[in-house]
C-alpha cells in the first residue's frame, strides 16, 4: 500500500523546506537528547493539529520549551507501553527459543544472536502498530493520563475499521521502511545521512494516516470537534446531574 494523495500532500507539499533543514540539523544533533526530544514533542503536536484542523498543515519548528516538555512525557509513554507489551513476549520468545533451537544444536550462536534480534524487532514492530491509536487518544483528551483509558483504547483497537484498514498500514510500514532500505543500497549506504528527512516525512505521513483513521473510527468532526481534558467533561457530567431540571430557577 502506497500513502494515500492527502497524506503525502500533507507531508510534503505544505511543509515549508526551512521545516526539512531543520529537522535534519535536529536528527543530527538527536544523540544530544534534547534534539531528540524535541522532535518527539513536535510529532504529538502535529498528530494533535492533524486531529482537530483537518486543513491544518504540518506545524513549523517552533515553540521549543513546550515541544521538548511534550517530548519528555511522550518518551514515557512509549518506554511505558514498550516495557509492558513488548519486554513480556519477547522474554517468553526468546526463553522458549534459547530451551528448543538453541539447546537442541538446530543453529550456531551467530546464528541465535541473529535469530534473536529478529524475534525481538519483529515484536517490537507489531506492538508499535497500535501505539499511534494510544497518542490519538492522548491528543484528543489533551491529558497524558489517557494512557490508561484501557477500555477507550480497546474500543478503537477492536473496531471493524481499524481490522479492516490494519493489514493496510502494515503494508505502508514495509513499503516505507523497503524503500529506506533500497534508499541505502542504491546511494552505497551514503544516503543514510538524508535518514532524518526522510523520516521526518515518513512520520508525518503516518501520523496523517493514523489521525484520520482515529477521526473515523471515533466519529471525531475536525473542523468543529475541539479537544476537552476528561477532568472537564466528567465535572461538566456532574454539574449536569446534580441539576433539578424540575426547578427552572436552578436552569
Amino acid at each position: 500500500m502506497l500513502p494515500s494523495s492527502s497524506a503525502i500532500n500533507y507531508a510534503i507539499h505544505r511543509t515549508p523546506y526551512r521545516t526539512y533543514i531543520l529537522a535534519f540539523l535536529l536528527g543530527i544533533f538527536s544523540p544530544l537528547i534534547l534534539p531528540a526530544f524535541y522532535i518527539l514533542g513536535y510529532f504529538f503536536q502535529a498528530l494533535t493539529e492533524s486531529l482537530f484542523g483537518s486543513d491544518s498543515p504540518p506545524p513549523i519548528l517552533t515553540a521549543y520549551v513546550t515541544r521538548i516538555t511534550y517530548g519528555v512525557k511522550s518518551s514515557l509513554v512509549l518506554f511505558m507501553l514498550f516495557t509492558l507489551f513488548a519486554s513480556p513476549p519477547s522474554i517468553i520468545a526468546l526463553a522458549i527459543l534459547n530451551r528448543t533451537v538453541y539447546a537442541w544444536g538446530i543453529v550456531s550462536p551467530i546464528q541465535f544472536s541473529y535469530l534473536m534480534i529478529t524475534v525481538v524487532f519483529t515484536i517490537t514492530f507489531i506492538v508499535g502498530l497500535f501505539i499511534p491509536i494510544i497518542f490519538c487518544r492522548i491528543a484528543q483528551t489533551g491529558t497524558f493520563y489517557s494512557v490508561f483509558d484501557y477500555s477507550k483504547h480497546t474500543t478503537v483497537l477492536t473496531s471493524p475499521e481499524f481490522k479492516t484498514r490494519f493489514p493496510s498500514l502494515v503494508k505502508l510500514w514495509l513499503v516505507i521502511a523497503g524503500f529506506h532500505g533500497v534508499f541505502f543500497i542504491l546511494t552505497g549506504g551514503f544516503g543514510i545521512i538524508l535518514y532524518p528527512v526522510t523520516g521526518f516525512i515518513s512520520t508525518l505521513i503516518f501520523i496523517h494516516e493514523y489521525s484520520q483513521l482515529f477521526i473515523e473510527i471515533t466519529g471525531m468532526n475536525p473542523d468543529v470537534d475541539e479537544y476537552v481534558p476528561d477532568e472537564q467533561i466528567d465535572e461538566l457530567q456532574s454539574l449536569l446531574s446534580n441539576t433539578d431540571t424540575d426547578n427552572p430557577e436552578d436552569l
